[in-house]
């Protein structure tokens, strides 16, 4: 069940609201439920994910996650709540409590239908995006770089980390999962899909 995954969102004040949801979709480290098989993510159908390989930054893959967007896409772009998000997790870190701690690195792919730029033009509080491009797609920094959003093709690809140099080679090490033509590491990106930035692409 997501809310057992992510960190509780629902009960923090208004204004508060924006920073809890930005900060508190990195996964903890608890691994289950919603573990699949690097398999099954490259059977993944609903739209292109993405990885940086079986190791990097000397951090091994740990595990795969793939979770319903639920009630948390209210918090995003208006969508199709039963759309999924895949995640693969590197390494690993001590349960300091019983809500566990976020792994040290983490690579998410969302529906850019539902997660996007829109989204942070039309918030009043939390933080402004760092805008980029990487590997020739626009892309955002947030949270004093530790964490970055890429758009490609119909993707949202989130990047979790200890730093931004961090975050940035990781982006440079995505290839593509569940693709036929995997795109390499370094390699430029998809363009982002028509309305995909502006949160008129439809789920």
């Amino acid at each position: 069940m997501l809310k057992k995954i992510l960190l509780s969102i629902i009960t923090v004040a208004a204004i508060g609201l924006t920073a809890s949801v930005l900060r508190t979709d990195h996964a903890t480290a608890d691994p289950a439920p919603g573990v699949i098989t690097f398999s099954d993510a490259q059977a993944f159908g609903e739209f292109r994910i993405f990885y940086a390989g079986d190791t990097v930054l000397d951090l091994d893959m740990t595990y795969v996650l793939m979770q319903p967007i639920s009630q948390e896409a209210e918090y995003w772009q208006a969508g199709d709540p039963t759309r999924n998000t895949v995640s693969f997790i590197y390494g690993d870190c001590p349960r300091a409590d019983e809500g566990g701690c976020a792994p040290p690195l983490e690579v998410q792919n969302w529906p850019a239908c539902v997660r996007n730029p829109s989204w942070y033009s039309t918030q009043q509080y939390g933080p402004a995006p760092e805008s980029a491009t990487i590997r020739t797609v626009p892309a955002a920094f947030f949270e004093e770089g530790t964490r970055v959003e890429i758009q490609t093709g119909i993707s949202t690809v989130v990047i979790f980390g200890p730093s931004q140099s961090d975050v940035l080679a990781v982006a440079h090490a995505l290839r593509a999962v569940n693709s036929s033509t995997p795109d390499q590491p370094g390699e430029p990106l998809p363009a982002p899909a028509p309305g995909s930035l502006d949160g008129t692409l439809a789920c």
